[in-house]
């Protein structure tokens, strides 16, 4: 999944992505590569809403990695992730190169 620069972040935009990786998941858990841009636009309220349902998530999600592209992006997933803890093995790089080594081992 590639996110594109200049799209801001919303959590309706964020449910209707979670809602896309389920139907091309098609019931069948799938390793998940997120790409985003260097330069993250959001609305605050994304950091502070849980975004994940672990039993839906488990449905179409083997794993997950997220290529940040940025130390600060880092920063930013280590904080969202820190409080919302994903239900599957979930990573951050700053590349997307080392986010689909770690990704093609699980």
């Amino acid at each position: 999944m590639r996110c594109h620069d200049g799209v801001k972040w919303t959590n309706a935009g964020i449910a209707e992505v979670m809602s896309a990786r389920r139907a091309v998941a098609g019931g069948a858990p799938q390793r998940v590569l997120v790409v985003m841009p260097a330069e993250l636009d959001f609305e605050l309220s994304t950091m502070t809403t849980a975004h994940y349902d672990p039993a839906d998530l488990a449905t179409h999600c083997r794993a997950e990695a997220w290529a940040v592209l940025s130390t600060f992006n880092a920063r930013l997933f280590e904080v969202y992730f820190s409080y919302f803890t994903s239900p599957v093995p979930c990573a951050f790089f700053i590349t997307e190169s080392e986010a689909l080594a770690w990704l093609e081992e699980q």
